[in-house]
C-alpha cells in the first residue's frame, strides 16, 4: 500500500526546513468545504474545518499561522519564502471531506477522516493540539487506501 503523507510540517521540510466517537461531520455541497451535518461543529473538529477553510482561501501562509501548533508556525515564519509552498499546499488538500471520528486524550485529539486526495478516496487522521485554549494543527497524514487508517506513527503519536 502506498501511503501518502499530507503533513503540514512535512511539506515545509520539503524545501529544507526542519478513537473514540465524536460529531458526524460531513462535506456540504462544495467538495472543498467541511461542514456538520445537523451539528455545530465544537472543539477540535471545529478547529480543523476552520483550518481547512482558511487554507482553502487563503493568499498567504501568514493567514494559516494561527490554526497551526506553535512548533509548526515558527518553521513557516523561518522559511525564506514560505507563500511559495501554498499552491502545492492547496493541490494537495482534500475535498469531499469528512471527520468521521474524533477521539480526544486530554489536551490532544485525533480526528479520523475520509476524502478525495488527487481524485482518489483517501482516509486520514489530523492530530490537534490545545495550546493557550485553542485547538491547533499539529500533524496531518493520508492514506490511497480508504479503509486504511494511518498508523499512530504517521500521525505523530507514539
Amino acid at each position: 500500500m502506498r501511503l501518502r503523507i499530507l503533513v503540514f510540517l512535512a511539506l515545509i521540510s520539503l524545501v529544507g526546513c526542519s478513537g473514540g466517537g465524536g460529531p458526524d461531520v460531513r462535506a456540504s455541497a462544495s467538495p472543498n468545504s467541511v461542514v456538520a451535518g445537523d451539528q455545530t461543529l465544537e472543539g477540535p473538529a471545529k478547529a480543523y474545518a476552520e483550518f481547512q477553510s482558511t487554507l482553502k482561501n487563503a493568499k498567504s501562509l501568514s493567514e494559516v499561522l494561527p490554526f497551526l501548533a506553535e512548533e509548526q508556525a515558527r518553521e513557516v515564519k523561518q522559511m525564506a519564502q514560505p507563500d511559495s509552498l501554498l499552491p502545492a499546499l492547496k493541490a494537495l488538500t482534500p475535498t469531499n471531506l469528512k471527520v468521521i471520528g474524533q477521539e480526544l486524550r486530554g489536551d490532544k485529539a485525533v480526528l479520523q477522516l475520509t476524502g478525495d486526495l488527487e481524485g482518489s478516496p483517501s482516509s486520514g487522521s489530523a492530530t490537534m493540539i490545545m495550546e493557550g485554549g485553542k485547538w491547533k494543527l499539529l500533524s496531518e497524514a493520508w492514506s490511497d487506501a480508504p479503509e486504511a487508517s494511518p498508523s499512530p506513527s504517521a500521525t505523530g503519536d507514539s
